[in-house]
């Protein structure tokens, strides 16, 4: 964890042991914690809500709704049976 809060800093003794829930704590408190990294909001999400709930309520033929999103079928029935978050 980095105590001063400036970037470029590289003094050692401006850091302190923490782990990655405290580091990302402390930065909430400090405002410089300034992206919510939900899936909803993340750039490297592929699918949006609408798709992802397309893919899991899917009665028909997933194979050919994953031909349509660009992915393959082992793919979407994994994001079917909820072992993939690409979203939601």
């Amino acid at each position: 964890m980095h105590s001063c809060d400036n970037r470029s800093c590289a003094n050692p003794a401006h850091l302190s042991l923490g782990t990655q829930s405290q580091n990302i704590k402390d930065a909430i408190a400090k405002g410089r914690h300034t992206r919510s990294w939900t899936t909803a909001n993340n750039p490297r999400t592929r699918f949006t809500a609408e798709q992802v709930k397309a893919i899991r309520e899917c009665a028909g033929n997933l194979a050919e709704l994953a031909r349509n999103l660009g992915i393959n079928y082992a793919y979407a029935l994994k994001i079917k049976q909820g072992k993939r978050r690409s979203v939601a």
